[in-house]
């Protein structure tokens, strides 16, 4: 092949290269008188052991199932600075579920009290049965999901009037919300997939991350 590296004429490619300089060193190696030698382990001995090993590890544990998540987002009483957030998390099959509000944004190298600002947390279940939670720390909430019918809706309220850049403000003029300020997650759940919708005056552009029009709304 021209101006370029032909495939490897020895078996297993590149593997093969590597394993045809094992060979030779092995050789190196083993050209030390026989007295000298250390005898090789039987091919018995080492996969009894890493049988031994296999069979005595503890089982890793299951990944929960993914949960079906939907945000909402409610910008309509801007001269409170309240901003509404509603979390419905469906597919849920575990008798517990934490609900944490971040203490960390990203780009920051430092620690934030994010929760302080979220008021009137509640929980319900799948018919709108309410749910019993409690605050395990400053920023988890845990619901008990035993009689919630395999979805919990979550909605709490969180004040926004601090344009940090790291908290977020929402007043009659514009709404600068940074999501780690706004958003919980569910412990064990960052990497299920979301739908976001956000309500807001027909008026008002919005610009995110996602946007590709300033009037869209779900994403």
């Amino acid at each position: 092949m021209a101006g370029g590296v032909g495939p490897s004429r020895h078996p297993g490619g590149p593997a093969g290269i590597f394993m045809r300089k094992l060979e030779s060193e092995h050789g190196r190696k083993n050209s030390r008188p026989a007295a000298h030698r250390r005898p090789a382990p039987a091919l018995g001995s080492l996969c009894a052991l890493f049988a031994v090993v296999a069979l005595g590890a503890p089982p890793l544990p299951e990944s929960p199932p993914p949960l079906e998540l939907e945000y909402k987002l409610r910008l309509v009483r801007p001269t409170s600075h309240l901003v509404e957030v509603e979390i419905t998390a469906g597919n849920v099959t575990a008798p517990e579920l934490d609900f944490v509000m971040p203490a960390w944004s990203p780009g920051r190298y430092a620690i934030y009290d994010f929760a302080k600002n979220v008021q009137e947390f509640e929980a319900s279940g799948n018919q709108g049965q309410m749910l019993p939670w409690t605050k395990l720390d400053k920023q988890t909430w845990r619901i008990n999901a035993q009689r919630a019918g395999g979805k919990v809706h979550v909605n709490y309220r969180v004040f926004a009037n601090d344009l940090s850049g790291s908290f977020s403000q929402f007043d009659s003029s514009h709404a600068s919300l940074n999501s780690a300020s706004v958003f919980m997650f569910v412990a064990g759940h960052l990497s299920d997939p979301l739908a976001l919708k956000v309500e807001a005056p027909d008026s008002w552009k919005l610009v995110s991350g996602f946007s590709l029009a300033t009037g869209e709304r779900a994403f």
